[in-house]
């Protein structure tokens, strides 16, 4: 590589170091070293398999997800200093956060298992959709056969 790409290399990874300072300190201090350093091992595999244009997407990928995980980590810094626990769950109840956490927490790792296993994922989602659209369908026919009146009233009348 020449000193081009080094000094662009070198300047992604100060960027990184400095996002992901925004992180609240806890985090950094225990987890910024190992984020940087993988950071920069991520850039490096980018950058002789693409050059610049890698080294910019890698870095533009890299502050995206300190971005993306910078509210929860504030959020999950304030409940812990909040509740006691380092764990951010109540006291005795380690782990147990407020239910829309939990519930949040659980609808991700739903989603990575899917993601995982995109064949059984679209199998799933067809199952799901005939099987609602089969419902749909025959509540409506019943609807409209058994429970709506018929239109022409007159005619039983007379």
């Amino acid at each position: 590589m020449n000193s081009g790409g080094k000094r662009l290399e070198s300047l992604a990874t100060l960027l990184y170091a400095r996002a992901v300072r925004i992180l609240p300190s806890a985090v950094w201090h225990r987890y910024g070293a190992e984020m940087v350093s993988d950071f920069q091992s991520v850039l490096r595999r980018s950058a002789l398999a693409g050059g610049a244009p890698a080294i910019a997407a890698t870095l533009v990928r890299g502050l995206a997800d300190v971005v993306y995980r910078l509210p929860g980590e504030w959020l999950g810094q304030r409940r812990a200093g909040r509740r006691g626990p380092a764990t951010g769950g109540v006291a005795g109840r380690p782990g147990r956060g407020t239910p829309f956490g939990d519930m949040l927490s659980e609808v991700r790792v739903a989603a990575r298992s899917l993601a995982c296993r995109p064949t059984f994922s679209i199998a799933a989602i067809l199952t799901l959709a005939l099987g609602l659209g089969a419902t749909l369908a025959i509540f409506t026919i019943i609807q409209s056969v058994l429970l709506r009146p018929l239109p022409c009233a007159a005619w039983l009348r007379a």
